[in-house]
């Protein structure tokens, strides 16, 4: 986010967020460590260290943006008509994690999960978003590239135990 000042004096005055910096630098994503509870994936960002999602790196190709760690610092409302379809109401001191550009062209930001190991049974992915202009948010899949990186999946992975039921959704 440096660079954006105005941009981000804007989001303070209209939403009364504020960007902490270097807020997700640090978390628990892990390439060897794979997620075994529902309850692994869980982050509210209040301790951002023990999340264990990250950014995509640049080097993939895959996304144009980064999530930045925001904080909520007063008691502005959003506007129920052009952001939504979260709450209006966060409370101070509440965390989010928060994109976007100046730039017209489409642009992606994707954060992404340590690797989910075999599912037994279907899951539940539930979060709370906000979407502004024509934003949209899109869960997608990705496997492991032999040579490194990712690549998305256009159907549901085949995994050792049978097909992974977890729903792609798309807002």
């Amino acid at each position: 986010m440096p660079g954006y000042e105005a941009e981000r004096d804007k989001l303070r005055e209209h939403l009364g967020i504020e960007w902490v910096p270097g807020g997700l630098k640090e978390n628990s994503y892990s390439d060897d460590k794979t997620i075994r509870h529902s309850s692994d994936l869980d982050c509210n960002f209040a301790d951002p260290k023990k999340c264990r999602w990250k950014n995509v790196e640049d080097k993939w190709g895959l996304d144009s943006l980064d999530f930045y760690l925001f904080e909520k610092v007063d008691f502005t409302e959003f506007p129920a008509l052009r952001v939504g379809p979260g709450p209006t109401r966060v409370h101070q001191g509440e965390k989010m994690i928060f994109t976007g550009d100046k730039k017209r062209e489409e642009q992606h930001a994707i954060f992404l999960s340590s690797l989910v190991g075999c599912q037994n049974s279907t899951g539940n992915l539930t979060f709370t978003y906000w979407a502004y202009n024509s934003a949209q948010v899109e869960i997608v899949l990705f496997e492991d590239k032999p040579g490194g990186g990712y690549k998305m999946l256009p159907e549901k992975p085949y995994v050792d135990c049978g097909r992974l039921l977890l729903p792609i959704l798309h807002f």
